[in-house]
């Protein structure tokens, strides 16, 4: 909260102030749900609000009188004001992670960074990143810029176990879109890649990997968990049956570093939960 806002509910402190975010009066009411699965009926307590005064209105009588009604009604104890006027607000940060583009330098090799990662802002895409960088470079480092990246899974880098005497390949950055088939399924499901690799071949052959350990995993929860041995038995054979996996399109693409899920998560605990 900015030093300047405060809380009154003195109409002296509030004469030709603003009013520092959106007022509501608040109240409890019993609705009757239905239930969906079973159609059965009952009541729940539900919260519902109505504004009084928007964000970066001038408290003047009028307003002032309607705070003060509201106050002796009990729907409010007080209004936030400031004698700078506020209107906007900043949006509700969105509940999923996003992929984020971030350019930056670094005063040690390599010197140009474009890192890829997972965030739910701007402001935690930075500092996911800082993180990162702390984490696997030397030297100091400055952000350039910071956008919006494809709607796409990123697969970040292992690291390569050479023979003695083995270089190390040339590896290239890849965003790919496939479609798999799962030979006892009509369904068709695309998804976008971007994983490093030395060719489309291996990245292709990736992918694969990645998509057959899911459904692994997948059925093997199911097993865990499901009491429906139809279901189980179906998606067991579907698995046995494999899939066919068709390359729609494989493109280069500007990226040094993928910053791994594991460490994005680590800023959303709750998310994991």
């Amino acid at each position: 909260m900015q030093k300047d806002i405060i809380f009154t509910a003195s109409p002296s402190e509030m004469s030709g102030k603003y009013v520092a975010e959106d007022l509501f009066r608040k109240w409890k009411e019993v609705v009757e749900k239905t239930d969906k699965k079973d159609g059965h009926k009952y009541n729940e307590e539900v919260e519902k609000k109505e504004i009084i005064l928007k964000k970066g209105t001038l408290l003047d009588s009028d307003s002032i009188q309607s705070v003060l009604f509201h106050i002796q009604a009990g729907d409010i104890t007080g209004v936030y004001c400031s004698a700078i006027q506020r209107r906007a607000t900043l949006a509700t940060p969105p509940t999923w992670q996003k992929p984020w583009k971030i350019q930056l330098e670094n005063s040690m090799k390599p010197k140009k960074h474009t890192v890829i990662l997972y965030a739910k802002t701007v402001a935690d895409a930075l500092a996911i990143t800082t993180e990162y960088m702390e984490r696997t470079y030397d030297g100091q480092f400055t952000f350039k810029s910071v956008g919006n990246f494809d709607d796409a899974t990123f697969v970040a880098p292992k690291q390569r176990q050479l023979k003695e005497g083995e270089k190390a390949p040339k590896l290239t950055f890849y965003i790919i879109s496939v479609s798999a088939k799962w030979h006892d399924d009509d369904d068709v499901q695309n998804g976008t890649i971007v994983l490093q690799a030395e060719n489309v071949d291996e990245a292709l052959a990736v992918i694969e990997k990645i998509i057959r350990e899911r459904r692994e995993k997948f059925v093997k929860d199911l097993k865990a968990s499901s009491n429906d041995k139809e279901r189980v038995k179906k998606e067991t054979d579907k698995l046995k049956a494999g899939f066919v996996l068709t390359l729609n399109e494989a493109k280069k693409v500007n990226c040094t570093d993928i910053v791994p899920k594991e460490l994005s998560n680590e800023f959303y605990p709750d998310d994991c939960k």
